[in-house]
């Protein structure tokens, strides 16, 4: 049963394997969908009261139009509906099925696709293939069970988006390359990016750290530290007779003082400029992208600050800011990190932005990386005005 309350629409469903529509003030029957083949299992009227959705054990969703009193849409979901639930926006639906991990999200393509694509054409039963796909409950341990459930998969087949045959939802991605001509490795897409899963305060404190540092600044001057009471503490222990021996304190090991000098992220300065140097030859940023993030911003500023280019600094000096760049370039082509990319990039440009005006070798690859931040950012800005439309 699903009740609209601005509408006052009722729907019920028995075990006829009908949809029954009421009007709840005037207590009229008002719609009538058949369609199922096996037990209702959830039923769901949309924000706008437009729509009623169904589900089924016959594995099939089914999506009516109120108005017209017909369906609008059959998705097969290749195994029984347990239960679904449609967003308030109804760009989103969620399901669970029996004897399957997890819960499975679709997006509304009437929302999410542009605005120049076809509507729904054809109001027929023709099931549109939805299938979710198979997951295990527990540990397999057993060959023989493993080799079952590929057979299983091999039987039903490569499933494909809207039933008629036509390819592979995904394509093969292309090779992308950086500027010279090295291959990114770890694209995901060539049209979307991913975010760094870093709580906010760490990449957006890279961008900000100096007033960060101006705020925390203390308002008083430093107090001169009292002075030592003039009894010192003993140690006083039964094997020591009545003399007395001055408690001294606890050294740290040699591990924890070095930490503890250090700037807290247990990155040493030599360490940083090495990962630098191996991912510029290797042209393979992934170790440097993990040690970079796991630093904190005030590591990520020194670091970044005790490679300053002073007047007359030697080429190798000018490489490890040339390095720092190919990192953005490689991260953004790889379209990976997006936010923290961008965050360090204006970090650099800040700090290091004198220096690549005065070298014609750094400031190339600035120019070269600003444009490519350009082009990725009105990708995306695009398809989100497309949504938005």
């Amino acid at each position: 049963m699903a009740y609209h309350a601005g509408s006052g629409l009722l729907a019920v469903a028995g075990s006829s394997l009908e949809i029954r529509m009421y009007d709840a003030e005037v207590l009229n029957l008002v719609r009538r969908f058949r369609g199922h083949t096996d037990r209702i299992t959830d039923l769901a009227i949309s924000g706008d009261a437009r729509w009623v959705l169904s589900s089924s054990m016959d594995g099939t969703l089914r999506v009516w139009d109120i108005a017209v009193a017909s369906i609008l849409q059959v998705l097969d979901m290749g195994a029984p509906v347990a239960s679904f639930s449609l967003s308030p926006e109804m760009e989103m639906l969620a399901t669970s099925h029996p004897e399957q991990q997890g819960i499975f999200l679709w997006s509304n393509s009437q929302i999410f696709r542009g605005a120049g694509s076809a509507a729904v054409a054809d109001r027929d039963e023709t099931p549109l293939h939805a299938r979710v796909e198979k997951a295990t409950v527990g540990r397999r341990d057993d060959g023989e069970e493993e080799g079952a459930s590929d057979e299983e998969d091999e039987e039903d087949g490569p499933r494909q988006e809207g039933g008629d045959g036509g390819g592979t939802l995904f394509a093969e991605l292309p090779e992308l390359r950086d500027a010279d001509g090295r291959i990114v490795s770890g694209v995901s897409h060539p049209e979307l990016v991913t975010v760094s899963l870093l709580p906010k305060s760490q990449w957006e404190s890279l961008a900000v750290l100096e007033i960060i540092k101006e705020r925390n600044k203390p308002v008083e001057p430093p107090k001169k530290p009292e002075a030592a009471p003039f009894f010192l503490p003993t140690v006083s222990s039964a094997s020591m007779g009545r003399q007395p021996v001055f408690e001294v304190p606890e050294q740290p090991a040699d591990g924890a003082s070095a930490d503890s000098k250090g700037r807290g992220s247990g990155t040493s300065p030599a360490e940083f400029g090495k990962v630098l140097h191996t991912a510029v030859e290797n042209g393979d940023f992934d170790a440097f992208s993990s040690l970079i993030k796991s630093m904190t911003p005030s590591a990520i500023d020194m670091e970044v600050r005790a490679r300053e280019l002073l007047e007359g600094a030697s080429d190798e000096e000018v490489m490890e800011i040339d390095g720092l760049l190919q990192y953005v370039e490689s991260q953004l082509i790889a379209r990976k990190d997006f936010e923290f990319v961008q965050a360090f990039f204006r970090m650099l440009l800040k700090i290091h932005g004198d220096a690549m005006i005065s070298h014609q070798s750094l400031s190339e690859r600035a120019n070269r990386v600003r444009g490519l931040l350009n082009r990725v950012w009105s990708g995306i800005d695009s398809k989100c005005q497309n949504i938005r439309c």
